[in-house]
């Protein structure tokens, strides 16, 4: 039994970019609330990290060598180091007057999706079709895995 791939294709929502949407300078009252989430949050996250590497090094000192709980501490670590530089990332767009702007298509994104991700760099429609993508590709590469896999089995 064959199975599909079902390719799915980007398709183009351009919209004119209207830039009257994000005309205000960045100290527009608006721009200053984001401004302020967006830093209180990065410093959060930094906090945060910091706090977790001393964990770190105490489960290294303690145990005298690495364990899998220190691996496990490093990784939330990176997750968190990854959330920063996102933060960072829109600081920086705030400061150039692109925040809320798509990175892809140059629509406005949602005021809603901006509250719920305030680092948000696609609009609902620009992400949804990078996930639809991904899950494209990983099946494929789980599709290949398998007959690699197969035809290994039945060579032997």
């Amino acid at each position: 039994m064959r199975k599909k791939l079902k390719i799915v294709r980007i398709r183009s929502h351009r919209k004119r970019r209207d830039d009257s949407a994000l005309t205000a300078t960045s100290a527009h009252p608006r721009n200053e609330h984001i401004r302020g989430v967006l830093s209180s949050r990065l410093k959060t996250v930094e906090d945060e990290i910091s706090r977790q590497l001393e964990v770190t090094r105490a489960i290294i000192d303690i145990k005298g060598e690495e364990r899998p709980d220190a691996d496990l501490e490093l990784q939330v670590v990176q997750v968190k180091g990854r959330l920063a530089a996102m933060l960072r990332e829109a600081l920086d767009g705030l400061e150039r007057q692109e925040y809320g702007r798509c990175r892809d298509c140059g629509a406005q994104i949602g005021e809603a999706r901006l509250r719920a991700i305030p680092f948000a760099v696609r609009c609902t429609e620009c992400q949804r079709q990078i996930e639809a993508n991904e899950r494209v590709s990983q099946r494929a590469s789980s599709l290949w895995g398998e007959v690699r896999h197969r035809a290994l089995r039945d060579n032997l």
